[in-house]
């Protein structure tokens, strides 16, 4: 069945006077699939003008968009591509005189993707939130509000009880987690101002299988896993220093067609913490520590099979 194309406004938002914030309408998107947003400033916007986008996962929290999103007097056009699921998504404009700008989007009806919205927890101390169940969905976006000086890690699990962080929240802002996990979970470490963590995502098109490339401290290769099965895969890397040290090593993804001979797979050299999207069709993978000086890392993926329903 084809989707059905749809478009509409976000508004045209503009300034009452200097320094007063003006939002634009609030547009639920949940069930749009491509979505993009277009910013244009007026023709007689004044030198101040400057706008961006925001997220809201709950329709009452709203945090801050990449700085893709931005629209401004010096680049007063702009295109903007939602990363992942969003609830709700407006337009911010925070300096601006005269006349306003013209905030569009577009996107495509996916009826068969099934959307899911929740809360992660209000951060109002150090403390460790419940595990959230996202094994069913993908294009996960968490968004933080609040939080000013505190610190909140943003975690992913392949099976509930192994953690690594894959974000650090230190102030509002938005995050797209990289790759098909079990569980994510908050975890404040230190707390400055209350952060409210919020997540959205959809239900994968297909069956989802999570797992670790394994742990390493000093060189050596772990175990290959076979990913034949899987139509995408997603790697996550956790460095950890030691004391004030930071870690200083190299992990090598490689991939394998016979289980004997292992190549780099594009971008497969790690030298920090991040996150890597496998899109080749290798039967095999593995992690290597190629190079070690200090520290240790943890290696996970998550992939999915789209022939099989999850």
């Amino acid at each position: 069945m084809a989707k059905i194309f749809v478009s509409g406004t976000l508004g045209d938002p503009g300034m009452a006077g200097t320094f007063e914030d003006f939002t634009g309408d609030a547009v639920n998107i949940a069930h749009l699939d491509d979505v993009v947003v277009t910013m244009k400033g007026g023709a007689t916007a004044d030198a101040t003008a400057a706008m961006t986008l925001q997220y809201s996962q709950d329709g009452v929290r709203w945090a801050a968009t990449p700085a893709s999103s931005a629209c401004t007097y010096a680049a007063p056009s702009a295109s903007f591509a939602p990363t992942g699921r969003v609830k709700l998504v407006r337009a911010l404009v925070s300096a601006m005189d005269t006349d306003a700008f013209a905030v569009r989007y577009s996107g495509r009806v996916n009826d068969q993707l099934q959307t899911r919205f929740g809360t992660m927890g209000d951060f109002e101390a150090d403390d460790t939130g419940d595990a959230i169940d996202v094994s069913d969905l993908e294009k996960v976006i968490v968004t933080n509000t609040g939080g000013a000086s505190s610190t909140v890690a943003l975690q992913a699990s392949y099976n509930g009880t192994d953690w690594v962080d894959i974000n650090s929240f230190t102030s509002a802002g938005s995050f797209l987690v990289p790759f098909p996990c079990k569980a994510i979970r908050g975890d404040c470490t230190t707390y400055s101002a209350a952060a409210y963590l919020r997540y959205g995502g959809h239900r994968a098109a297909g069956k989802q299988r999570f797992g670790t490339l394994g742990d390493f401290t000093t060189t050596a290769t772990g175990t290959a896993v076979d990913v034949s099965d899987l139509n995408s895969v997603g790697i996550v890397a956790e460095y950890t220093g030691v004391g004030t040290f930071a870690a200083s090593l190299t992990i090598l993804i490689e991939g394998s067609s016979d289980g004997t001979s292992w190549a780099t797979v594009p971008s497969g050299s790690i030298t920090s913490a991040g996150s890597l999207a496998v899109t080749g069709p290798y039967r095999l993978l593995r992690a290597r520590c190629s190079a070690h000086v200090l520290g240790s890392a943890k290696v996970r993926f998550g992939g999915v099979n789209n022939d099989l329903v999850g």
